[in-house]
């Protein structure tokens, strides 16, 4: 079923927005000029262009900043983006290097990529009854959730490569203003703020997915989309 989509003043800002297989709705949010967005599958989901979007149960939620949103969607999604190589000295003379190998580039996203996993714990830590296991961190699929950041942000579209990864609940944060360690913070601190219902608090607070994959892309205009990817 083809969600519908509910456009809400925006609030300080910022727009909130969810989407769902089954629903759609949009709140206001906190940045000046984005949103948040969260949709599960057979849950609520709700849509908004500069918003974020965070999603449960195949869902998908995000928030976004000054210039952006959050929006969400649940299912499995694979996305192409930013990554990271490594490899190690060659030539003659590589025998003679007694100091770490050269691992190559690093990723540029490690730093934003932990603080997006350790906010999420730290919000998960607050809760009882049941209380919930830390997520753990899921390297293996953040390439793919580069790439759908990538895909959502080059079309303007949340949620749009939901699924594409395997991912069975996404949130994401479209079109927010960098740098991208200090845009996680407020997106995922939005999205938290709405409590249950609005699905990007479900999908972070879940009691079925134990993995979460943290993807960012920053687009021509310079504004940054950041996706969260629960299993």
């Amino acid at each position: 079923m083809r969600a519908r989509s509910l456009l809400a003043p925006v609030v300080v800002g910022a727009l909130v927005w969810a989407c769902s297989s089954t629903d759609e709705n949009t709140l206001g949010g906190g940045g000046s000029s984005g949103g948040a967005s969260s949709g599960s599958s057979g849950g609520a989901s709700s849509g908004a262009s500069g918003g974020a979007s965070s999603g449960s149960s195949g869902t998908s939620s995000g928030t976004s900043g000054a210039s952006g949103g959050t929006s969400g969607a649940s299912g499995s999604g694979g996305t192409s983006g930013s990554t990271s190589s490594g490899g190690t000295d060659g030539g003659k003379d590589a025998a003679k290097d007694t100091s770490a190998p050269d691992t190559g580039p690093t990723d540029p996203m490690t730093a934003a990529r932990a603080t997006c996993v350790d906010k999420i714990n730290a919000y998960r830590a607050t809760l009882t009854n049941p209380t919930r296991a830390p997520l753990q961190q899921y390297f293996a699929k953040e390439v793919c959730t580069d790439g759908e950041a990538k895909s959502d942000g080059d079309s303007n579209t949340p949620h749009g490569a939901f699924g594409t990864c395997g991912e069975t609940a996404q949130d994401e944060c479209p079109g927010w203003p960098g740098p991208p360690g200090q845009l996680i913070v407020d997106c995922l601190a939005m999205m938290w703020a709405e409590g249950p219902g609005g699905g990007h608090y479900e999908n972070m607070a879940t009691t079925t997915r134990t993995k979460v994959s943290c993807g960012f892309y920053q687009t021509a205009k310079g504004d940054w989309w950041a996706t969260q990817n629960f299993y």
